[in-house]
């Protein structure tokens, strides 16, 4: 069966689209985010990727509050097209702007790349996509994400303690909604170990820090971990205000531990986050404060500073700093990802 990645940030107007893709036999996911649907794409092979043109940048491509751009959409295709293992996936889009010189440029500049209006019935699209999927066969190739991969959109991996089956996880950035429904999910309660955490969920300016850790394969399963960000982006010394907190268990090194490795992704994440903002410098510091009685009492998933040990950080007396070296930041990264580096993404 292809399958099918749809990106539209308005997902009931073109609703008749995919259940007509869908009962002529294809999978489709849908996406209505360019995180959502770059994080799908780093997760899973798709045979197809049928876009919108005019949408919200999001983060990836500019502030989350700019307005929706025919640009944003040319700038997805140049994204995926410069990941080895999406370079041969054909690109529809479905899209009120159908014609002009940009888009003409968009055609030229990118091969399997097809622009279809929404004026096209569903049927008809349909037909489209069955020729396009007739006609291009992609092999699965193992993913590949730059180095400086946006943290959000960059799935990890833990493992499950008893079965051993690795599960893909990703942040998602907590809304003023996730302090009323911290119970919903039925497990243990995640946000009792940092009674602080009632503080950061209740005001927009702190629960923009906390992201909570999900599965990208069931993400009903609720939240596995939440990380937080201690202090704005636009503060430079924010890396050194960063403390790890997980659900009770999933904690390193305790017995009856449902998942593995939820701390590492949670430390990778952070490292990811640095990437991101900055070239990677030969080391990197952790604040150990932020790990001493208060962080083991909240957080025995990382376990204080023996856990940051564990993972090849290394203590720096002078600066009392834990320290930890590129190579090592990257061993990390690739325990968790599995996936090829392909340099820095170039603007």
């Amino acid at each position: 069966m292809e399958r099918i990645l749809v990106l539209d940030d308005e997902p009931e107007a073109l609703k008749y689209w995919w259940d007509d893709l869908e009962e002529a036999g294809f999978a489709v996911t849908r996406t209505t985010t360019v995180e959502q649907a770059i994080l799908q794409s780093n997760a899973d092979h798709f045979d197809l990727m049928v876009l919108d043109r005019m949408l919200p940048p999001g983060e990836v491509f500019g502030a989350g509050v700019d307005p929706p751009h025919k640009s944003v959409g040319n700038s997805i295709v140049g994204d995926l097209r410069g990941r080895s293992h999406l370079e041969d996936v054909p690109v529809i889009f479905l899209t009120n702007y159908p014609s002009g010189d940009d888009a003409d440029e968009l055609k030229n500049a990118y091969s399997r790349v097809e622009i279809v209006s929404k004026r096209t019935v569903p049927s008809a699209f349909t037909k489209i996509v069955q020729r396009t999927l007739a006609e291009v066969k992609v092999l699965q190739k193992p993913p590949s994400i730059p180095d400086d991969e946006y943290p959000d959109v960059a799935p990890y991996h833990i493992t499950a303690a008893k079965s051993g089956r690795r599960i893909r996880v990703y942040f998602e950035r907590c809304t003023l909604a996730d302090g009323s429904t911290q119970h919903a999910n039925g497990f243990n309660d995640t946000w009792a170990l940092a009674p602080i955490f009632d503080y950061w969920l209740k005001t927009d300016a702190t629960c923009q820090h906390v992201h909570k850790l999900k599965c990208v394969d069931d993400p009903a399963v609720g939240v596995i971990g939440l990380y937080w960000s201690g202090a704005a982006k636009e503060d430079q010394a924010w890396y050194r205000n960063v403390l790890f907190v997980a659900a009770p268990w999933v904690q390193h090194g305790a017995e009856a531990r449902q998942f593995t490795g939820v701390g590492e992704a949670m430390i990778a994440r952070y490292l990811r986050e640095w990437m991101w903002r900055n070239e990677l410098p030969a080391n990197v510091d952790l604040d150990p404060s932020l790990f001493g009685e208060y962080g083991v009492e909240i957080e025995g998933a990382t376990g204080g500073n023996r856990f940051l040990e564990e993972i090849h950080f290394k203590y720096d007396a002078g600066r009392r700093l834990y320290r930890i070296d590129r190579q090592n930041a990257f061993n990390l990264l690739d325990r968790v990802t599995r996936y090829t580096r392909i340099g820095r993404r170039t603007p």
